[in-house]
This record gives C-alpha cells, sequence and structure tokens, in this order.
C-alpha cells in the first residue's frame, strides 16, 4: 500500500531501539527522550532514485 505524507512534527516523544545479537540472550537496547522533529516528504513510494528525508529537530 503506497503511503506520501507531505510533513510530519514531532514534539516532546521518546523511541527506543532494542537488538538481539547472534549468540546472545539479551538485547541491547537504546533510549532517546525528549525527541523534536520536522520530517518532510516521508513515502514509501518507489520512484527511480535514492531519496533523501529531511528531518530538523
Amino acid at each position: 500500500m503506497p503511503i506520501s505524507v507531505s510533513k510530519i512534527n514531532v514534539r516532546n516523544s521518546k523511541a527506543s531501539y532494542e537488538e538481539l545479537s547472534l549468540n546472545e540472550e539479551t538485547p541491547g537496547e537504546i533510549y532517546f527522550t525528549d525527541i523534536n522533529a520536522e520530517i518532510d516528504g516521508l513515502a514509501n513510494i518507489v520512484n527511480g532514485k535514492n531519496q533523501l528525508y529531511t528531518i530538523k529537530g
């Protein structure tokens, strides 16, 4: 399903990332807090060119 969003504003948000490495039992985790960003032109539509996203924060 194609998705195209012209602008996203993120304010006072949190995010985390977790990854389990090979031969490990416990995943590594990283946390981000107080995220503020403006994301322009986000899409999953392939246009044959390298797509560049601008994130301002």
